[in-house]
């Protein structure tokens, strides 16, 4: 784990791919973020050419504006259904969704899906830890954006804030609940391995999967 100032980060970002997305989200007029596991996976020191990127937009723009400057060698395989697009570039893929915002009705468990702020977009995910970005705009280039100090999360190894979408409802609440304040390494202990009926997995099994990632 290494903590990392904002000029330590445009260091690390300084690399052709994010310096593309940068110019090619400048010239559409939009921010753009890259986020969630490559965010955490820097300040954990841990290389990954997987990367997320949000745009307070359309992502899919932004995407096609990458693809065209990569050029021949790039491939983009856009899901507008989803408002995602994957751009694949030599040994790296870079997903493109525009920020979402996510509410729920009563007695549904399917979200209700709205273009959204990056604050929205933030408000949704998972864990605090995934909800970091760093702004890839060339005026604000590796600007950290933490609303929850999901930093210091990662710091303390503890879970602060849990959200989960689909599964059963009414028990991962619980689960949520029971988890908060607990050390990432207890819960991953408590929950891995867990089967539901003769599934060979389950949902607290599946949520220390994804802790695992995180550590």
């Amino acid at each position: 784990m290494r903590l990392l100032s904002d000029a330590e980060l445009a260091q690390i970002l300084d690399k052709e791919i994010f310096h593309k997305i940068s110019a090619a989200a400048d010239s559409l007029g939009v921010e753009c973020y890259v986020v969630g596991g490559y965010v955490r996976d820097l300040f954990l020191e841990r290389p990954s050419n997987d990367i997320d990127v949000v745009v307070v937009g359309s992502g899919i723009e932004v995407a096609d504006a990458l693809r065209k400057s990569l050029g021949k060698k790039a491939h983009i395989s856009v899901f507008r259904n989803f408002g995602t697009a994957q751009v694949k570039f030599k040994d790296l893929e870079v997903e493109f969704v525009g920020a979402r915002k996510e509410s729920y009705t009563r007695g549904s468990r399917k979200p209700i899906v709205e273009d959204g702020t990056l604050e929205d977009d933030q408000n949704r995910r998972d864990f605090t830890i995934n909800a970091m970005a760093i702004c890839l705009n060339k005026d604000r280039f590796g600007e950290l954006v933490d609303p929850f100090d999901g930093i210091y999360d990662l710091e303390d190894g503890i879970i602060r804030d849990v959200r989960i979408e689909g599964g059963c409802s009414g028990n991962l609440q619980g689960i949520s609940v029971l988890l908060v304040g607990m050390p990432v390494k207890e819960a991953i202990a408590k929950m891995e391995g867990i089967h539901c009926g003769y599934k060979s997995t389950s949902c607290p099994d599946q949520l220390a999967q994804a802790l695992k990632k995180c550590i």
